[in-house]
């Protein structure tokens, strides 16, 4: 009677394990995960602009070598680096002594000449001279002549005036020096012309012309910005690298600012005004290259293909696809479906 009575109890406690084991099952059947949650935000029209980043050097359009044209001891030269200079300054002054005792003695060989070709044309005319002994005489003031033209400009040379106006930025020699010709003296620059030139693909070249306004961003000065415009788009790519040259001039003059800075300069490629937009992290590429949205309507997801136009860093433009006031996923799509449940986080 007892075991009977254990068996019975033993048999109720199996069953009503199996039935609490069976309802939870339903009821996990019943729930299922939860719906995933995405973040939303609605299309807005905004103006795009396309922006291209080149880097370059600071350098001055006009700068001047000045070369020696001839050769001699320097003694004077009252320049340094920095020092400013107006076009016609003397800068340098060369010995002149062998110089100009050549040139004096060029002269007055060449003066001689002159007379003694007058004489020879009033005797050629009397016929009291040859054809050939006059034109020998016409050939030796040419030579006195061309000497002497030649001897003054060595003379000349001693005396070195500033060619432009501006700034020295190179001083290679000092009074006491003796330079050969062609030696390189001091450089002048012109700090009121200040260019970048950098370089672009040939496939963004075509969205630059010369007036553009762009913006230039100096290392040495991370916090400014300065104004710039291009100045010219060469003509012609590299053939190896297929960039193209494009120069920029600096419009306002600012002291900060020099030959030898690193510069970057921002150009704006493309601009559209009134343009509906998404974040860029909203449209999503398939492995067709077709690419696609999901909308929110009533707590589900909806796939929605687009089709995209001009984009930014932060937004992209949307041609076909998405209409105003339509709630957009930006994050969370990555596990969607089209019609699939979700959960609404806050709106943007």
């Amino acid at each position: 009677m007892i075991f009977r009575r254990i068996t019975y109890i033993s048999v109720l406690i199996v069953l009503l394990f199996i039935s609490g084991c069976s309802r939870n099952e339903s009821n996990e059947q019943q729930e299922g995960p939860p719906a995933p949650r995405v973040e939303v935000t609605e299309p807005e029209r905004r103006t795009l602009a396309a922006t291209l980043m080149s880097s370059g050097t600071i350098t001055s359009r006009n700068e001047v070598r000045v070369i020696a044209q001839t050769e001699g001891k320097i003694n004077m030269i009252e320049v340094e680096e920095g020092d400013p200079v107006r076009e016609g300054n003397v800068i340098v002054q060369l010995d002149d002594s062998v110089p100009r005792a050549q040139y004096r003695e060029a002269e007055a060989s060449y003066h001689e000449a002159k007379r003694n070709l007058e004489r020879a044309e009033q005797l050629y005319e009397r016929n009291l001279i040859s054809e050939q002994e006059y034109q020998n005489i016409v050939a030796q003031a040419q030579i006195a002549e061309s000497r002497y033209e030649y001897r003054r400009a060595l003379y000349e040379y001693t005396i070195i005036y500033a060619p432009i106006s501006g700034v020295i930025t190179y001083r290679g020699v000092d009074r006491g020096d003796v330079a050969s010709q062609r030696d390189h003296l001091l450089t002048i620059t012109n700090l009121d012309e200040l260019v970048i030139r950098v370089s672009v693909s040939e496939l963004e070249a075509p969205h630059l012309s010369r007036g553009d306004e762009v913006t230039v961003q100096v290392d040495a000065y991370r916090d400014d910005q300065f104004n710039g415009r291009i100045r010219r788009v060469f003509p012609a790519a590299d053939p190896a690298t297929r960039l193209i040259p494009v120069e920029v001039e600096l419009i306002d003059r600012d002291e900060r600012l020099f030959p030898g800075l690193f510069a970057r300069v921002e150009f704006q490629t493309e601009r559209r005004e009134n343009v509906l937009v998404v974040p860029v992290n909203a449209v999503m590429t398939n492995p067709q290259g077709e690419r696609y949205v999901y909308t929110v309507n009533d707590d589900t997801a909806h796939f929605r293909a687009v089709v995209a136009g001009m984009r930014t860093e932060e937004y992209i433009e949307i041609i076909e696809g998405v209409s105003e006031n339509e709630k957009v996923v930006v994050r969370g799509a990555g596990a969607l479906r089209d019609r699939t449940p979700v959960q609404l986080m806050t709106e943007r």
